[in-house]
């Protein structure tokens, strides 16, 4: 799969468009040092989202198949799965793996969105040294919402959050909570406390839950408290993104009144003519507009 990643690379860089590796054997690097400690099923990869139709030729040009959708779509059909997606998935030449071609990173739009991701770096370790990556912060975010979107249903994904943790400082595990000027990140606050209990990550903050809420502590200061969100696989959403989407929608799904035909707004011609002082000899012949 490395192999298959520096080829994607390649072919994509030829057509001046950037790839960002997302999770897969990058992160097995990135967590472990090596290949061999994850089992990697497919390769997720990030592009600019005015590069997919771009990306997409190359891809089936490489032997390729379209698997979601199950067929190439093309105007409102294809503009609505843009808008309602994040990826397409594609099937090798082979049909041994799977690559998710991303032009974001959640089918939620306003979470982690690509304006405002900071931008990649080199992973910098062989084999894979020159292929993109989120940094540090944005990984680490990306994959506690990834997990918590699945609600944690592959061990593994936390295992690579764990293994990630060993070199976080305090500081940087209190921004990952709590973003500057942000609301808490109750999704990274579950990771935390599923590595801490699980897999016994030694934090340098104090996670405790019961049945109702969740509290950090750094330094016997609490610097996080929420309600607990109890559910099975399960979205956690900002609540004013709720709100957001809900009052959206409504504007979406009201359709507007059609006006009736005899609302006086077919008039003659002539009468612009006469509002504007260009009355002519030519008969308008009853026209109207």
């Amino acid at each position: 799969m490395a192999a298959e990643l520096s080829r994607l690379k390649s072919r994509l860089c030829r057509a001046a468009i950037d790839l960002v590796a997302l999770k897969g054997p990058a992160q097995s690097l990135r967590s472990f040092g090596r290949f061999g400690m994850r089992v990697n099923r497919d390769l997720d990869i990030l592009i600019p989202p005015d590069s997919c139709d771009a990306a997409e030729a190359l891809l089936i040009e490489a032997g390729y198949t379209l698997v979601e959708p199950s067929e190439p779509l093309k105007g409102e059909a294809r503009h609505q799965w843009l808008r309602n997606h994040k990826d397409m998935v594609f099937g090798s030449p082979d049909q041994k793996m799977i690559v998710e071609l991303h032009w974001r990173l959640f089918d939620n739009a306003a979470l982690m969105p690509a304006a405002a991701l900071p931008p990649p770096t080199p992973l910098g370790i062989d084999p894979l040294d020159q292929i993109l990556v989120l940094p540090n912060d944005a990984n680490l975010r990306y994959l506690c919402h990834h997990g918590a979107q699945h609600g944690w249903s592959r061990l593994k994904w936390l295992a690579d959050v764990n293994a990630l943790l060993a070199d976080c400082t305090p500081d940087f595990l209190r921004q990952l909570y709590k973003p500057a000027g942000d609301r808490p990140d109750q999704a990274a606050a579950q990771a935390l406390l599923l590595c801490q209990q699980l897999l016994g990550a030694e934090l340098p903050v104090d996670i405790s839950a019961d049945l109702d809420h969740v509290r950090v502590r750094l330094a016997d200061r609490v610097v996080a408290h929420h309600h607990r969100a109890w559910a099975r696989q399960a979205t956690i959403t900002d609540p004013i993104h709720v709100e957001s989407a809900a009052r959206l929608r409504e504007q979406f799904q009201t359709r507007q009144p059609v006006a009736a035909a005899d609302d006086g707004l077919t008039r003659d011609l002539a009468d612009y003519d006469r509002a504007f002082g260009l009355e002519s000899d030519l008969a308008t012949n009853g026209q109207v507009a």
